[in-house]
């Protein structure tokens, strides 16, 4: 499976942004959430995903972006600067 978090965590801890992209992307479950989770450690390799080109077309593809805007942007990602 390959939202299965043994795929999905050590992509974010190794900072490989695109598995993350495939794998995130396609289905968020509850065996793997808490792995899309620890993409807020200020750390580094997984900081890499976040600063990442394609990441914000990843967190509006699956609703992030909807939500922050409803609720706050994140302390580690700052508003885009093109975004209303």
């Amino acid at each position: 499976d390959s939202c299965d978090s043994t795929i999905v965590l050590p992509a974010i801890w190794m900072g490989e942004a695109q598995m993350v992209f495939k794998t995130l992307g396609k289905q968020i479950t509850t065996a793997n959430f808490f792995a899309f989770m620890s993409l807020w450690t200020n750390a580094e390799p997984i900081n890499q995903v976040r600063l990442h080109p394609d990441f914000m077309d990843f967190a509006q593809r699956i609703g992030m972006v909807a939500a922050w805007e409803k609720y706050g942007w994140p302390d580690l990602l700052p508003k885009p600067s093109t975004m209303k």
